[in-house]
């Protein structure tokens, strides 16, 4: 369909989505980018020389700093081949680092200060490591896999109460974990036997979850408060 630009009042063709989409319309950048800064309407673009070609051009005065080119041409040919300092987003000498894994060398830029291991691989070996234990975002004081000589009766209750539904998507399986919503390792902290799995295996402290949902829960969860 066929519209007026905000900025000069040219007409344009822009599809009727765009339309209703956006609050202006407008026929070029040039008159997106001018209308956005009212302290730059009305004034009368200013000629700058191409640094590829020599040409001249012109361009509105809030780009007379950063216009350097006049096409998109010139711009690629005058950074074709050029690499290092000659690039823009060049970002210094590489430096020497040491893998804090398999103790390689490796080359990373300088800037990059916290390179610490050469490779995903490494990566993903130190992690077990460093995300064991209290190292874990969602680390919560562990646990020895024991919940008590009451467990599986309480577990088989609680699948039976929700009909073997996770309680957070609803799908039904028979092979659905039981989660604990105040976390085992408190109760074991706080009481004695038999009270730690007498409290914590209550039916009102378990509820049932997929296995996705079930982490989905652990790791929104967090460490949980002791309060």
């Amino acid at each position: 369909m066929e519209v007026e630009c905000d900025n000069c009042g040219q007409k344009t063709e822009k599809s009727r989505k765009k339309v209703e989409r956006n609050e202006h319309n407008f026929c070029s950048t040039d008159c997106y980018h001018e209308f956005g800064r009212p302290d730059k309407r009305g004034n009368d673009k200013v000629e700058l020389s191409c640094e590829q070609c020599g040409s001249t051009f012109e361009v509105y005065p809030y780009r007379e700093d950063s216009a350097r080119f006049c096409s998109r041409e010139c711009k690629d040919a005058q950074m074709a081949g050029k690499t290092g300092e000659g690039t823009p987003n060049y970002q210094g000498q590489t430096e020497t680092f040491t893998c804090e894994e398999c103790g390689g060398e490796f080359e990373r830029y300088k800037h990059k200060n916290d390179c610490k291991f050469c490779s995903k691989e490494c990566y993903r070996k130190a992690s077990k490591e460093i995300f064991s234990g209290d190292g874990n975002p969602v680390w919560r004081g562990g646990y020895d896999g024991y919940y008590g000589p009451n467990w599986e009766e309480q577990r088989q209750a609680a699948l039976e109460r929700d009909n073997y539904e996770c309680q957070d998507c609803g799908s039904r399986s028979e092979e659905n974990p039981v989660h604990h919503k105040k976390r085992m390792g408190w109760f074991k902290e706080e009481y004695e036997s038999p009270q730690w799995y007498l409290r914590a295996n209550k039916l009102e402290n378990l509820v049932t979850l997929c296995p996705s949902c079930h982490m989905k829960r652990e790791w929104e969860e967090g460490p949980i408060s002791e309060d």
